[in-house]
């Protein structure tokens, strides 16, 4: 097979687009669309919550000045010399990944370390669990509390669960069912992409179902097929034509949606939420494949079919059970991991390889010539 025959039929499908730019809007539209709407969907939470916290109250929280970290390599022999009547109290210490019980901390840090039965005062928490204590004048930050009393704080993101708040209206807590406004934005966004992978899935398919009755109806599918392109070769053409602007629009749409959700959540997240891993395996991985899978199935159907309705309306039938699996998979957060997307993407393309063969192998050149009436 021969790469450089098929762009010639390539470049002869690239310049069919441009004299029909109905073909380009039915392509290009709806990601931009997508990709502008749905992040401002998704960011609503941010911007609906009732008593919604500056998230870099962080760097304003005056933070205490700590004088020695703690983690647990070094923290057991500290530890012992500030135990009172087996109560622990510790004064301007950072704790690190720490499990304490009975503790009183003053004017600290604590990152990603549990407490309980505690006290703490003008501290900072980050990313902990806090059981059965009291909680003064600090800044907790996606932290868990249980069973615990919390007065005049700042907070964002917490888990409560049979907790106390009093005189703390900035605190942000999570919602019934676990997911802070922040969480279920997040949740929402980075699932987005796998949305947006379907659409080149769905959006050629009419285009490609046109590949070959479109040429029965302009009376130039004889040409085509007394071509010395065999039929690999012509085959490839055809889906490459169809191919080749699909991912182009693709990649505008995923670069648009990065950049909307950026701006609109860069603000209360405080950090880019695009690009990331599952957005660039969605791009450039699962997006190809799909829109290949799509295609080819298209073009072995408009071969097969004698008008362009029956061959868009049969090539729809098959892309549909594709996206109701991916829509599916996505609303459930199934595949947001990236271990399942990597599989998902190798299992694609061993698919694509034997649907594409297989697409050869019914191609039949001669039959088409002779049933087309």
């Amino acid at each position: 097979m021969k790469l450089g025959r098929s762009w010639t039929l390539v470049r002869k499908e690239l310049k069919e687009y441009r004299r029909h730019r109905f073909i380009l809007s039915t392509l290009l539209i709806p990601p931009i669309l997508l990709a502008i709407l749905g992040p401002m969907g998704a960011s609503l939470p941010l911007y609906l919550q009732d008593h919604a916290v500056d998230p870099h109250a962080l760097a304003t929280f005056p933070a205490p000045t700590t004088n020695l970290t703690l983690n647990a390599s070094d923290a057991p022999s500290y530890l012992a010399n500030h135990t009172s009547n087996g109560v622990i109290r510790l004064d301007h210490v950072a704790l690190v990944g720490l499990s304490l019980a009975f503790v009183v901390l003053d004017n600290s840090t604590v990152t990603g370390s549990s407490l309980v039965q505690f006290t703490l005062n003008h501290s900072i928490v980050r990313g902990s669990n806090l059981t059965s204590g009291v909680v003064t004048s600090s800044l907790l930050y996606h932290s868990d509390l249980r069973k615990a009393v919390v007065q005049n704080c700042t907070g964002l993101g917490l888990n409560v669960s049979q907790t106390t708040i009093a005189g703390s209206p900035d605190l942000q807590v999570l919602m019934n069912d676990g997911t802070s406004s922040t969480g279920l934005a997040s949740q929402l966004l980075q699932a987005y992409p796998l949305l947006m992978s379907v659409i080149p899935t769905v959006l050629p398919a009419s285009i490609a179902s046109y590949a070959l009755v479109g040429e029965k109806t302009n009376r130039s599918l004889e040409p085509l097929l007394a071509s010395p392109l065999s039929d690999r070769e012509l085959l490839w053409g055809k889906v490459l034509g169809i191919l080749l602007p699909t991912l182009g629009v693709t990649t505008l749409g995923f670069c648009l949606l990065a950049l909307v959700s950026d701006l609109l959540t860069f603000g209360p997240f405080g950090y880019l939420v695009f690009p990331n891993a599952a957005w660039a395996i969605a791009l450039l991985a699962l997006s190809p494949l799909l829109a290949f899978m799509a295609i080819t199935f298209s073009i072995v159907i408009s071969a097969r079919s004698t008008d362009v309705r029956s061959a868009q309306e049969v090539s729809s039938l098959l892309v549909l059970p594709i996206m109701l699996l991916f829509v599916g998979a996505i609303l459930t957060s199934v595949l947001v991991n990236l271990l399942v997307l990597a599989v998902l993407a190798v299992g694609l393309l061993a698919l694509d390889a034997v649907l594409f063969q297989l697409a050869v192998d019914l191609f039949q050149r001669e039959k088409i010539l002779v049933s087309w009436k």
